[in-house]
């Protein structure tokens, strides 16, 4: 730093002095107050010529007391070579000490700086060398004391604006972090609420990506707007990207809408929920435009379209493709309005510093602009125009883009309230006050930085002002948005609610609305309550409608070979329908269920009969040997199958076979055997013309079939058993699956049915089954979901690039596992121990066995008030349900009751916390007080049961789980179970269905939690 002894102190000082002086300035500036170009040191321009005195002050200030006490000061004399005997340095240091005291505050050495400095140097120093050329030294010292004064002055303000600067960043920075917590936590409440009325997964994209299409940016119909929807999707889509392998972003439109059963065709989904049928796929419509001259718009017409098959199944029609061709459109003219108000941005910026290029002119080339922009203008100017127009962005992170922004809208302001002629004088003092600091003229150029505050005070107040009045009128108008918003909800709710119970024929009732881009515009559902059930097959789909005291069927989609069913009363026969219409033959009937395969489809009545109709020449309608012929057979119109049974309990149709369950739970198949996918065995290979009970089977009462593309499953019943004990315990045997089929689809050949080895070896029990085209999905009784088969786009659930092929049933762990037992060996204390000579652990709750009939398997206190058990889980978790296994021995008295050991068990408190339970210092009722008021989730358990089930409440998280006696006794029982996950769980699928390249995955609702589940969600977005 250059600068002479005397622009700190002296009159007759050493050049020794002065070069000490000056490197201890530099130092105390450099390392006390940072870098000249800091912001934070109040300046707008850096100058290096001097230093102040308030600067000299605080480096000689060592103990950072805002005074100078003599060592101090007799330091700062030595530091610039001021001589003197110790007398002389003591009469100095009186003559500025304040009153009172014994120290110089920074009044006193101002006035010693001014009185024993040079003041012509100084004011050389600072830019004013027109000094007149006979003042005296009174002069001088005054007029750089008032220099100093302007100086001070506008480091104030500047210093005043920047804490003021920094308390709105703080504020600010305070509401970001208040508003993401709160929004975080309206984010979980409402993804549970919306996981207490269910949610839909899709694994796979399909053979073409048509399941992964762009979801809808809303779900509003035309006379609802719903608001936030953009949230629900960011939220589905943070969940969905976290799994562990790739799983369709698009079903945030099913999510909350209590889905009851989904269905896959080869290209569309069909989801029946409270909100109707909704749906979403499509294959593209890939077939190029006639001709090398067509229009951009038939072009992109061709994108928007679905092929003829896709738009019957999702109940399109050219207005709709018209429409997703509107919507391309409108999202091509949004984007191009952020690019232009960018440009726009950047512009007045570019402008501002006359780096703008007049080739420019028109150009809507956004990143052209931004490479020019970030080459043309330095960080630095950026800075010094915000800090001017008391914005100081020094380390604050960011971007020039954000600063541009920031200064486009300020530039703007001027202009608005200033006019063109205003803001120019300010860019052109702006230019004056940067020429004047190069060339070291301090004092002109602060005072047009005062002079430019000046100004701008008006312009800070007008945009305070500004800021107020908008947050003001958008206050307004969100609440009159909401209360408008209310009222339209609670008249469209009321419509909904009437909707749901009239006639499906009303209104287009069965419409189907898609929650994706290819989709049909959604309305409010009609009928819903009365449709019971929807089935997909390739290409065409059907519902079951409730009209009066029948149940009716309704087809839609391809109907090649007579698939749908539909008589020349209804429609014209053999032509696509995308619109459900009524099966004519079947009106006078109620129909029970229906099932579709590629081309055929089949209904069971009420009363268990039995119609088949559509493509039969594999024999898979089920009327016998056919002559040959070289069209195929096919029925077009459905006719009743007899078969060898009564009544016919479930149909399953597959691409080219039938199978059905009759009365008893015999199975029966008939059509292709190709790669033993009836199941008969190798000695019945050939194709079956009619109906053929599987003899295998015969030992197995067969609950439900599905039928793919080449394979059969079929699943058993399932019962409830009990222990032959005298307090028994319910258990749940059967649901064994058995599979049919080629090895390249199962994984090794089944010419008749048997069982995977692995589930025999497991004892796994199966809820639900569902063939594919070259895949298989069921859920097991626990709600876990299992895959196999050909994995191609992940539709098994497992990464695509590692398994290719899945041999066996492998669980879908990411998507749901099982809550197991997670106390099992982990850390665990009595209360006390029941000492005989056999010896008693608190081990033996946690070993896993259950037994309960011998004492040494026990976990036993001696006797005393309130004993208890406790244990550590290890870790926070989550807590779905808690067993408490009571012991099952008997006196050997029998004089004394039976239910003498088991009946000690009761009354007993079981707790969950998430600290440790207090075990000093407490004992009996005041122990349990104190563990009750710790925990977080408690039961009282009464009955004297072999096995006592607690299901905690929803999203509990624990550490630490107590069982505690009410009174006075010996505490023993044979295990305690604690059940959870590690990580968040979304609830147990409840169904699954297979199709081509694609597994969907339902998460049933909860039903009677919904209810609270939403009012908490409303309450935290409150």
């Amino acid at each position: 730093m250059r600068r002479s002894v005397q622009a700190v102190f002296g009159r007759s000082t050493s050049k020794k002095g002065q070069a000490s002086l000056s490197a201890s300035a530099r130092s105390g500036n450099d390392s006390g107050k940072g870098s000249s170009s800091d912001a934070s040191d109040g300046t707008v321009f850096s100058n290096d010529a001097y230093i102040s005195p308030m600067d000299a002050f605080h480096k000689f200030d060592t103990d950072s007391s805002g005074d100078i006490d003599e060592d101090e000061f007799f330091h700062l004399l030595s530091t610039i070579g001021i001589k003197g005997n110790e007398a002389y340095q003591e009469r100095l240091f009186r003559r500025y000490v304040k009153s009172g005291s014994k120290t110089i505050d920074y009044d006193g050495f101002k006035s010693a700086w001014l009185l024993l400095g040079n003041p012509k140097q100084e004011l050389i120093d600072r830019g004013i060398d027109n000094l007149p050329k006979f003042a005296t030294r009174h002069q001088l010292v005054r007029l750089l004391e008032k220099t100093l004064d302007d100086e001070e002055r506008l480091d104030a303000l500047a210093k005043a604006e920047e804490e003021r600067y920094r308390r709105l960043q703080e504020r600010r920075k305070q509401r970001t972090d208040y508003i993401e917590r709160a929004t975080a936590r309206a984010g979980l409440e409402l993804a549970a609420a919306l996981d207490a009325a269910g949610q839909c997964y899709i694994l796979g994209s399909g053979s073409t990506s048509q399941f992964s299409g762009p979801a809808k940016k809303d779900m509003s119909t035309s006379s609802f707007h719903q608001v936030g929807f953009d949230f629900i999707q960011s939220l589905w889509e943070k969940r969905v990207g976290g799994f562990s392998a790739p799983a369709a972003t698009n079903t945030a439109g099913i999510w909350g809408r209590q889905p009851r059963k989904v269905v896959l065709s080869d290209n569309a989904v069909f989801a029946l929920t409270d909100s109707g049928i909704l749906s979403w796929g499509g294959a593209s419509n890939w077939h190029p435009v006639s001709g090398d001259e067509s229009s951009q718009e038939d072009r992109n017409l061709t994108l928007a379209q679905t092929t003829p098959r896709s738009s019957s199944l999702l109940m399109n029609d050219e207005r709709m493709h018209r429409k997703h061709l509107a919507i391309i459109q409108e999202e091509r003219e949004q984007v191009d309005e952020r690019r232009a108000s960018k440009i726009d941005e950047l512009d007045i910026v570019l402008r501002y510093y006359g780096q703008w290029p007049v080739h420019f002119d028109g150009t809507d080339d956004v990143d052209m602009v931004s490479e020019h922009f970030l080459a043309s203008v330095s960080l630095d100017q950026l800075l010094r125009s915000l800090l001017l127009r008391g914005k100081p962005c020094e380390g604050n992170g960011l971007t020039k883009h954000e600063m541009a922004r920031m200064l486009a809208k300020d530039v703007q302001l001027e202009k608005d309230i200033l006019g063109e002629v205003g803001q120019q004088e300010l860019c052109d003092m702006e230019i004056e006050i940067l020429d004047l600091m190069k060339r070291g003229k301090t004092k002109q150029s602060n005072y047009l930085k005062l002079k430019f505050a000046g100004i701008w005070k008006p312009l800070l107040q007008r945009r305070k002002e500004m800021v107020i009045e908008n947050e003001k009128r958008e206050e307004a108008e969100r609440r009159i948005n909401h209360d408008r918003q209310e009222k339209r909800y609670g008249e469209w709710d009321s419509r909904r609610q009437e909707k749901k119970t009239c006639s499906v024929l009303e209104h287009d009732g069965l419409m189907a609305g898609g929650i994706t881009f290819r989709g049909r515009d959604l309305q409010t559902p009609r009928g819903v309550n009365n449709v019971l059930d929807i089935a997909a097959g390739s290409n065409h789909a059907a519902v079951i409608v409730k009209e009066g005291p029948r149940a009716r069927l309704y087809t839609w989609g391809a109907s090649l070979h007579g698939r749908l069913g539909q008589s020349e009363d209804d429609t014209e026969p053999l032509k696509d329908s995308n619109y459900p219409n009524l099966v004519g033959e079947l009106k006078h009937v109620s129909v029970s269920s229906v099932s579709l395969g590629q081309s055929h489809t089949a209904a069971i009545t009420g009363s268990g009969a039995l119609y088949v109709w559509g493509a039969g020449s594999s024999g898979q309608l089920g009327f016998g040997e056919l002559p040959e012929s070289n069209g195929g057979y096919f029925c077009p119109i459905p006719s009743r199958l007899l078969m060898p049974c009564k009544q016919v309990r479930k149909i399953g149709c597959g691409a080219c076979h039938t199978a059905c369950i009759g009365t008893s739970g015999e199975l029966y198949v008939w059509g292709s055997s190709d790669g033993g996918r009836l199941g008969l065995g190798r000695d019945m290979m050939a194709t079956q013309h009619t109906p053929v009970v599987v003899e295998s089977l015969r030992h197995e009462s067969i609950l439900d079939i599905s039928c793919g593309t080449s394979t059969t499953l079929a699943l058993t019943t399932t019962e409830h058993v009990s222990t032959n004990s005298r307090r028994s315990v319910k258990r749940i045997k059967g649901g064994r699956l058995y599979v049919a089929g080629p090895k390249n689809v199962l994984g090794q050949s089944f010419p008749a049915f048997g069982e995977i080895e692995s589930l025999r070896e497991k004892e796994l029990v199966i809820r639900k089954i569902s063939a594919g085209y070259s895949h298989q999905a069921f859920v097991s009784e626990s709600g876990e979901l299992y895959c196999w088969g050909h994995n191609l786009s992940g539709c098994c659930g497992q990464d695509e690039q590692r398994c290719r092929f899945i041999d066996e049933p492998k669980k879908v762990d990411w998507l749901y596992e099982a809550p197991n037992n997670l106390a099992l060996r982990k850390p665990c204390r009595l209360s006390s121990l029941y000492k005989d000579s056999k010896g008693l652990s608190a081990y033996n709750a946690v070993d896993g066995n259950v037994d309960g009939n011998k004492m040494e398997c026990l976990a036993h206190t001696q006797f005393e008030a309130c004993p208890y058990f406790e244990v550590d889980l290890g870790a926070f978790v989550e807590i779905t349900h808690v067993r408490l296994w009571n012991r099952t021995d008997e006196p050997d008295d029998c004089a004394l009751h039976d239910d003498m050991f088991s009946k000690r068990l009761f009354p007993c408190y079981v707790m969950i916390s998430q600290f440790p339970f207090p075990n000093e210092d407490l004992e009996g009722k005041e122990s349990l007080d104190a563990c009750m008021k710790l925990s977080v989730a408690k039961i009282r358990l009464t009955e004297d049961t072999r096995m006592s089930h607690w299901e905690v409440p929803k999203y509990i998280t624990g550490r630490y789980v107590r069982v505690q006696l009410e009174d006075t006794n010996f505490l023993n029982f044979a295990q305690l179970e604690v059940f959870g996950h590690k990580k968040r769980s979304h609830g147990p699928i409840s169904s699954c269905s297979s199709g081509k390249f694609v597994t969907a995955a339902v998460v049933g609702g909860e039903g009677q939690g919904i209810e609270t589940a939403y009012q908490r969600a409303a309450s935290a977005d409150w």
